[in-house]
């Protein structure tokens, strides 16, 4: 059988050609694989629960996320929110710097309002900075904060240089109420070394209720951060023979396990959370707690001065307060 060279020669051309298409497609693909970090939204209800039936105290835990770390589920009044998002990670192999919004990304902050069941709603974070704040992308969700009667979402952007984005940042606050983004506070440095507390953070501070609280109940139970909880726990037996346990027994094993008690600044106020903290850490049956006033130590580190003042309530607490305003520089 006489062999054609020159079919031959064609054949083992095209059979080249054909592989070295593919080898440049593979290299191609692997030189443009995308891959993405997904956020998952947190399963706001296993992390939030009601204490009471009118809602104004709020269970929440610290420990659960759908990452598997601390959720970043914030209250801020009426609303939790968590964020879900879609981000490219890596192109060829090689990590992506900041960018504007590319193709199958999403940025949703998720807001679950507590007075309607958690009924949910998103806030596209690509789309409200394109329409108010054009010069920024969005690149961070720090918390819910309630300021001034107000909640907001704390976010930050970056600032956006021709095509390319800027380690510039910028922080936004998001009124939910308006919809609209506001710049932050004045003197906002100092603000934020508080938004991490509640609004409610120490209504009874210079009297002697912690310490008493500590030893009455059980070391570890922290609540003059405008929370209750057990962060400091030491697995030594809590007290329970106080009203706050009398009410809700579940509360023992909730605060053993991390779960933290949380007034809604929108539906308590100052005086009404520190006549709370009197009637709940009041020994079980009676109806306050009494503490007393203490003063600064004028000696370097030297410990506040109990003094024999009582203090059984808000209204007692002011007129202290009142008495003595070197307490409150």
């Amino acid at each position: 059988m006489k062999i054609n060279k020159s079919f031959i020669i064609r054949i083992s051309v095209i059979l080249l050609l054909l592989l070295l298409t593919l080898v440049g497609f593979y290299l191609y693909q692997i030189s443009n694989k995308v891959t993405y970090y997904i956020r998952k939204k947190d399963d706001i209800k296993k992390v939030y629960q009601p204490l009471d039936k009118e809602g104004k105290y709020v269970l929440y835990d610290p420990k659960v996320s759908s990452e598997g770390y601390g959720h970043d589920g914030d209250l801020g009044g009426r609303y939790v929110a968590s964020i879900e998002g879609k981000f490219e990670r890596e192109v060829g192999g090689k990590e992506v710097q900041s960018h504007t919004q590319r193709k199958g990304e999403y940025y949703h902050l998720v807001l679950y309002d507590l007075d309607k069941n958690y009924q949910e709603s998103k806030v596209d974070l690509y789309q409200l900075f394109r329409d108010q704040a054009p010069d920024y992308v969005p690149s961070a969700y720090y918390r819910m904060v309630y300021y001034k009667n107000q909640e907001y979402a704390w976010l930050g952007g970056k600032k956006i240089s021709g095509q390319q984005v800027t380690k510039t940042r910028k922080n936004f606050f998001y009124n939910l109420k308006t919809k609209k983004l506001e710049a932050a506070p004045e003197k906002f440095k100092a603000y934020k070394a508080n938004v991490s507390f509640s609004p409610l953070r120490y209504p009874l501070n210079w009297t002697t209720f912690n310490k008493v609280v500590n030893k009455a109940v059980g070391e570890g139970i922290y609540t003059l951060g405008g929370t209750v909880e057990a962060s400091d726990y030491k697995g030594s037996v809590l007290n329970t023979n106080v009203n706050l346990f009398a009410d809700y027994p579940e509360l023992e094993t909730k605060l053993k396990e991390d779960w933290v008690l949380y007034p809604r600044p929108d539906r308590v106020s100052e005086e009404e959370w520190a006549n709370q903290l009197l009637y709940w850490f009041a020994p079980k049956g009676e109806e306050v707690l009494e503490v007393y006033g203490v003063l600064r130590n004028s000696e370097k580190g030297g410990d506040p001065i109990v003094t024999d003042t009582p203090i059984r309530s808000y209204q007692d607490y002011q007129a202290w307060l009142k008495a003595h305003p070197e307490l409150t520089k």
